[in-house]
């Protein structure tokens, strides 16, 4: 890490992917399957920022009661997002920026300059600024408690288990082998779909009867325990996935190594 001062201008994406409040759902996962991302900002008919999206909150939103059988033709942007968002200066430190997403939980942060919205900060842009770091490897960085689910369990509960433990993603095992992950924008698009293509009668037990097999990404990214912060941060970034399984020769889950333990380590590199 340069000892010289990062600011947010420095890193930050530009411009971010917007939406308009008003857009339904089905219009929002359209964007960010196109933009390849899980969050959009959210505008007015003004063009001002009131809000952001998230994979995580259509999610929820799709799987909750709170939308009981209302199909997602219905469910609009509005009423999913997070508001007012949480904002920075263009001219703050980068370790501001990690700090806010660690503290708040957020994984993107609108950038501001004379009240105008410049562009965003994510967190790739942040975990970039450790490339070059070999001092630690991953076997250090992960969380070897990360929850994880069977693949014969419903959706239900793996959206219940995302949400209890503020987990971004689960792996799915069977006894100690790692066979898939299951994302957030997975339940999201299924949940979608669900609501779209059922009448509102069956949609819960249509919805109760698909399981973690039938959605979660096979054969995914991993990184070894002994890998190098470096070759974390490249796999990371590549993968672009909120959090990464790290496996043994056999395939057996070790841990998980989140993003947000990158951004600690990258706080830790400013004190």
């Amino acid at each position: 890490m340069q000892k010289k001062r990062v600011l947010v201008k420095d890193i930050m994406s530009k411009p971010g992917v917007a939406i308009s409040k008003d857009e339904i759902v089905e219009v929002a996962l359209e964007l960010m399957d196109k933009k390849d991302v899980t969050h959009l900002l959210v505008l007015n008919k003004e063009r001002g920022l009131v809000g952001i999206l998230t994979a995580r909150e259509i999610m929820d939103g799709l799987g909750s009661y709170r939308f009981q059988k209302i199909q997602a033709r219905r469910i609009y942007v509005s009423a999913l997002m997070t508001e007012p968002p949480i904002t920075i200066e263009q001219d703050e430190d980068a370790s501001k920026a990690a700090d806010i997403m660690i503290s708040q939980g957020v994984e993107i942060i609108p950038v501001i300059k004379d009240s105008e919205v410049v562009g965003v900060v994510t967190e790739t842009d942040l975990i970039k600024l450790l490339e070059g770091e070999n001092e630690t490897t991953a076997n250090k960085l992960m969380n070897p408690k990360y929850p994880r689910i069977n693949p014969g369990q419903r959706i239900v509960h793996a959206r219940t288990v995302m949400l209890e433990t503020r987990s971004r993603l689960l792996p799915v095992c069977s006894g100690e082998r790692l066979l898939g992950l299951v994302t957030e924008m997975a339940l999201a698009k299924t949940f979608y779909q669900v609501r779209e293509n059922f009448p509102s009668r069956i949609m819960d037990s249509v919805v109760r009867r698909i399981i973690v097999e039938d959605i979660m990404l096979e054969n995914p990214p991993t990184v070894k325990a002994s890998e190098n912060l470096d070759k974390i941060i490249q796999t990371v970034v590549e993968v672009r996935l909120p959090a990464i399984p790290v496996v043994d020769h056999r395939t057996h889950l070790l841990g998980v190594l989140e993003r947000r333990s990158l951004l600690k380590k990258l706080l830790s590199k400013y004190h």
